[in-house]
């Protein structure tokens, strides 16, 4: 397929217009864009634009840095010289042990088994109202006040979070109530 090559006064012939000049160059002497866009006196952006008009396939997708392949060996010694460099109080947003035991304690582990343990005894369902959806794995006993018993299971239920939300501050006032509701369901998985 040709085109037309025009001429334009301050740069001549459009060369890059021409499909065998493409192919000649791009594909058999495997040109780059910027090879490519001297050698037509234009600009990079327009080479590629052509190439894509012209429906010329790219060379090799896989030329890029990130495509490369590393030995095993190349890989161990980049792994090396990052290691230490970007994590604790190296890291470009350390903020000085910031980070509250709270928060510590709900991303650990342990935290995130006992809130699975928490949601599945109760079958993924609030035990006030019966949704299913956006549930909290809730302390009956606040945790501020009993870290001793932060990973125990019966220490536990399952609410949603508008039933969640209506204990805020008034943790004391639910603590018979959810204890019932689980000693009838315990009853209810023995029988």
């Amino acid at each position: 397929m040709l085109i037309k090559t025009k001429t334009h006064k301050n740069r001549g012939i459009f060369t890059y217009r021409n499909k065998d000049w493409f192919i000649e160059n791009y594909i058999n002497q495997k040109k780059d864009f910027n090879e490519l866009a001297s050698l037509a006196n234009c600009g990079r952006n327009t080479i590629r634009r052509w190439r894509k008009r012209l429906n010329i396939p790219l060379q090799d997708p896989h030329r890029n840095y990130r495509h490369r392949i590393f030995t095993e060996e190349h890989k161990n010694r980049i792994s090396q010289s990052r290691k230490g460099k970007f994590c604790g109080e190296n890291h470009w947003n350390w903020q000085d042990g910031k980070t509250s035991i709270s928060e510590k304690i709900r991303k650990s582990i342990e935290y995130i088994d006992w809130r699975l343990s928490i949601l599945s005894r109760d079958l993924f369902m609030c035990q006030c109202c019966g949704k299913h959806s956006n549930l909290y794995a809730h302390h009956i006993l606040p945790r501020r006040d009993y870290p001793e018993l932060v990973f125990d299971i019966n220490n536990g239920i399952t609410l949603c979070k508008k039933c969640h939300e209506t204990t805020f501050g008034k943790e004391y006032l639910f603590i018979e109530k959810f204890l019932n509701i689980i000693n009838r369901n315990m009853t209810k998985v023995t029988v």
